[in-house]
């Protein structure tokens, strides 16, 4: 998101990364599981999405969040 934001060129290698994560092939699994179609063209158009890159900010905010934050279980706050 951050590379489409700063009009910078998105590669597959990039896409590549990101479809290679846990939780993206966890939420391959869920939909697949639901029976909705969805495939790493439709991921990559959505997150691409005028609406969904209007939530940038937002999105960063909370990743930086996380990134702070002990998400295991027992961990901090859990």
């Amino acid at each position: 998101m951050a590379k489409h934001k700063q009009a910078r060129p998105i590669t597959d290698a990039d896409w590549q990364v990101l479809f290679a994560t846990e939780p993206y092939r966890g939420l391959k699994v869920r939909e697949a599981a639901m029976h909705n179609p969805f495939s790493d063209d439709d991921f990559a158009k959505f997150v691409l999405s005028e609406e969904v890159q209007g939530e940038y900010d937002d999105f960063s905010r909370t990743l930086e969040a996380w990134k702070k934050a002990d998400l295991r279980a027992g961990g901090r706050g859990c």
